[in-house]
């Protein structure tokens, strides 16, 4: 009886040994990826492959340890391979229907703001229903030709080179251009000519990296690690540019300080200010703490008192009539605590973020645009702006109010 415990003991530890031996070989595997050249994100200089999109990679490699091998193919061969498990993964590339059937995206790699671009003197005719009766151009083998494809658009022009492209536009031989707005807008600088043209937004478009399903099946785990540690080797890549700022401070600077204003914000903030006003540093993270339990339990009296006051009640409305602007919208008092919200926080204390420390604790007049984040729930890319709330009676700050924005639909309607 022993040595049957003995021999069954000896079978475990062996079969430990090799599973272990498995996952050790699995993560020595040379993950294969596949991309192309697209100018800044995929680049060669001096016959090193660099840009934007493949810094972003080899950060996140070696940042996950793992070990890679990255392969220049054109665009279709690139697609085919990862489909046939020739490779693992292929970038910097748009969410495509058709690649979703055998391939799944990663965070974003890369953001790109996609405009029309066009001759100031195109007839107005030619500008309806999203230029789809113009003639249109775009680079071969680009997102942008992808996008409007799969959208019945009709293209004119797939231009070899931007150069090609803008040579078309001045022509005659396309009249309206669909490109990265950046990119694009440097080029026409670079010729000479951007007082001729104007540009409409169009959209925000986030590039990742697809790996084929079957790898990810193989590798369970690799593809939240690799999300994970897209964000920190993306931040010079995936922000907000002066452009975008000006609009958001200017859009701050009205509806939102309108709102702000409202007195249905000031009396809450005033009610919960003097209620507040003996509150130690440490029964605040009391109640923060309390809010916190709260999110995980049935019961949430803390909360539901604050959804159901007469702000929140107020904030909702303004979100649900926003169409789509406002993600979410909360204030906080002279301390940092939620007086009303349109949607649960995360947490009741604000005191220690950015957006109390740069409104409450500036002045009356404080406006703080955080960084562009990429919300995997919605699929759109958000920017919270914060503006401090003053007691029109003293002029004093008497809190903040934090607007989740959706960057894209403010770019197109303002």
């Amino acid at each position: 009886m022993l040595e049957v415990r003995w021999r069954k003991r000896l079978i475990l530890v062996a079969l430990g040994l090799m599973v272990s031996s498995s996952n050790s070989a699995r993560d020595r595997v040379q993950v294969e990826l596949r991309t192309h050249i697209a100018p800044p994100y995929q680049v060669k200089v001096d016959k090193v492959l660099t840009g934007e999109a493949v810094e972003s990679v080899k950060c996140v490699f070696n940042s996950l340890d793992k070990r890679y091998n990255i392969k220049l193919m054109p665009w279709n061969r690139a697609i085919k391979e990862v489909e046939t498990e020739q490779a693992h993964g292929y970038f910097a590339v748009a969410e495509d229907s058709n690649i979703n059937l055998f391939a799944t995206l990663s965070a974003p790699l890369i953001l790109e703001k996609w405009s029309w671009f066009f001759h100031r003197k195109l007839h107005p005719k030619q500008q309806r229903n999203s230029f789809r009766h113009a003639l249109i151009g775009v680079l071969s083998d680009s997102n942008e030709a992808i996008w409007l494809e799969r959208r019945g658009y009709k293209i004119a022009s797939k231009a070899r080179s931007l150069d090609l492209l803008i040579s078309q536009l001045e022509r005659g031989r396309v009249e309206v251009v669909l490109a990265n707005s950046q990119i694009f807008h440097r080029e026409l600088i670079k010729s000479g000519i951007e007082s001729n043209y104007q540009s409409i937004f169009t959209k925000f478009t986030p590039l990742g990296m697809y790996f084929s399903n079957a790898f990810i099946k193989r590798t369970p785990g690799f593809l939240k690690r690799f999300n994970q540690a897209v964000g920190p080797c993306t931040l010079q890549q995936i922000k907000l540019t002066n452009q975008d700022r000006l609009l958001l401070l200017q859009l701050a600077n009205s509806r939102l300080r309108a709102i702000a204003n409202q007195s249905v914000v000031l009396t809450a903030l005033a009610e919960q200010n003097a209620k507040h006003r003996m509150l130690t540093l440490q029964q605040e993270l009391t109640l923060d703490q309390q809010w916190l339990d709260e999110l995980k339990q049935k019961e949430q009296p803390l909360i539901n008192s604050v959804l159901a006051n007469k702000l929140s009640l107020y904030l909702q409305e303004v979100k649900k009539t926003s169409n789509g602007l406002f993600a979410e919208i909360f204030v906080m008092d002279i301390k940092g605590l939620n007086v009303g919200q349109s949607d649960i926080t995360s947490d009741y204390w604000q005191g220690d973020e950015n957006k109390y420390k740069n409104t409450v604790l500036i002045g009356k007049d404080a406006i703080f645009i955080d960084e562009i984040q990429f919300d995997e729930s919605s699929q759109h890319f958000q920017s919270q702006v914060s503006l401090s709330v003053a007691d029109p009676k003293t002029g004093r700050v008497s809190g903040a109010i934090t607007f989740g924005i959706d960057v894209e639909k403010a770019l197109q309607q303002y």
